[in-house]
């Protein structure tokens, strides 16, 4: 897009408009398919016998143009049945401006009018589709390898403590340091959490 938006001619143009747009215009429409998945009669058959549907996630929202709003992608993406992984600046954000409105489902013409552009500029959104996919599926397989793999060379020295335990552990000490203000304040009932410092809390 960028490279098209930078060239000459009628095409550029019509990028440059297009930017900005494409991220939430893709993920209307993955929501549109969603609905049409799990609102239908074939899965219905199957929520009668009590299936859940698994909820569309959002990852990592955070605005990286600087250009645009820092809860862009948190406000445009806002609907029910989905889950948003929100770095904490983009969530402090949103608690000091953003605005809780469900807009996932708004203007389902213009997602549809940005996505039908890009086949005129040539833009394959299915390969540039598949290609973040495989990108974004191996940025999560990286850490979990690195995980699984401290924890193997842990555990024998813990002698009888389960790999379970032991993630329990790691996962308590990384919220710890992470979110010490949610470690103090926030409760959720039955569930006590130990931090490193000695601190104890409910959250």
């Amino acid at each position: 897009m960028t490279q098209i938006a930078e060239g000459k001619g009628p095409e550029a143009g019509v990028a440059k408009r297009m930017r900005g747009h494409v991220a939430v215009a893709s993920a209307k429409e993955a929501y549109r398919i969603y609905k049409e998945l799990f609102r239908g009669p074939r899965f219905g058959k199957l929520a009668e016998k009590g299936a859940h549907p698994q909820r569309l996630l959002w990852a990592s929202t955070s605005t990286k143009n600087p250009d645009y709003s820092d809860v862009k992608y948190v406000e445009a993406l806002i609907g029910p049945e989905t889950v948003n992984t929100i770095p904490r600046e983009t969530l402090n954000a949103f608690r000091d401006h953003g605005i809780p409105s469900p807009r996932i489902e708004e203007s389902p013409e213009e997602s549809r009018r940005v996505l039908e552009t890009l086949d005129r500029l040539g833009i394959d959104m299915e390969r540039v589709s598949q290609r973040l996919e495989e990108e974004g599926v191996e940025k999560f397989n990286a850490p979990y390898d690195s995980l699984m793999k401290t924890l193997a060379e842990k555990v024998p020295q813990a002698g009888s403590t389960s790999i379970a335990s032991a993630a329990s552990k790691s996962a308590e000490l990384d919220f710890c340091i992470k979110a010490p203000e949610w470690a103090e304040h926030q409760r959720l009932e039955d569930t006590d959490l130990a931090c490193d410092d000695g601190r104890r809390g409910n959250i």
